[in-house]
């Protein structure tokens, strides 16, 4: 496990880095291939009311722009609320090297990204994230195998035989977090591909998608190395957004079933 895989100048680039965009790369491929079969391979008029693989590939250049911004961007917010150093040197936010990337704020610019996106190109919303949500769950999974070989986001102190040493602190061993979630996530891309094989209303699978991502992350965050936003109450502020988004998504996912249940 090394963070710094290489340098440019001073730039340094980390194993975090990479993944991420292979995530990214890789989720991009299997949708864009996956479009372009069911072209093939179906007459259904839906199909004509999907992204192009053209405007998929762009999607996905956007999805990883805005998702970066968006980690970033949150981070900044996170360093100034929490942290008096950076409080009173506000100049080192705009130090993209100094702030660590919150993945939720990832989360927040993807779907920024996608609802403009669809908009501007006038596709189907619903429709076309449906389409996309079944490979999301992927770009998180070489996300947090970036995490695990970058050594950070690392769980609670274990003795457990499935504990990690880390090569900076190889006197306790530690839940691997990173890979909980990388399996998890992987479980759950298998469950929406296997799902997609069947006709469902607009929005159904990407709700769907965030309903089982929500509280399973709850969940698996108890295994997590963070501290309680609230003294003397055991939730962390990954727990709080999934609690939120889990309301969120459920609203939604009754929303969408009530409407199509009157078409």
């Amino acid at each position: 496990m090394y963070r710094i895989l290489f340098k440019i100048g001073s730039v340094k680039i980390y194993s975090f880095d990479i993944m991420l965009l292979l995530g990214f790369i890789v989720a991009g491929f299997v949708n864009c291939r996956y479009l372009v079969r069911i072209r093939c391979l179906s007459s259904d008029e839906r199909l004509n009311n999907l992204p192009t693989v053209k405007q998929l590939a762009t999607l996905y250049f956007y999805f990883w722009v805005w998702g970066i911004v968006g980690s970033w961007l949150t981070g900044v917010i996170w360093k100034i609320s929490t942290d008096g150093y950076y409080r009173s040197h506000i100049d080192r936010v705009s130090d993209l090297f100094s702030v660590s990337l919150v993945s939720y704020g990832g989360i927040i610019g993807i779907f920024l990204a996608g609802f403009w996106y669809f908009r501007k190109v006038k596709l189907p919303i619903l429709r076309s994230w449906d389409l996309v949500a079944v490979y999301l769950p992927l770009i998180r999974v070489f996300h947090r195998i970036g995490c695990f070989l970058n050594g950070c986001c690392r769980g609670k102190p274990t003795k457990a035989a499935i504990g990690v040493y880390y090569p900076t602190d190889n006197a306790v061993a530690y839940h691997p977090f990173p890979l909980y979630m990388a399996v998890f996530l992987m479980v759950i891309f298998l469950i929406l591909r296997y799902m997609r094989k069947r006709t469902y209303p607009d929005g159904f699978l990407w709700s769907v998608g965030f309903m089982l991502y929500f509280p399973g992350r709850f969940f698996i965050e108890f295994f997590r190395n963070e501290e309680s936003i609230v003294r003397g109450i055991p939730i962390t502020m990954a727990q709080l957004v999934c609690i939120i988004g889990s309301l969120v998504f459920l609203t939604v996912f009754l929303r969408l079933r009530k409407y199509y249940s009157k078409l």
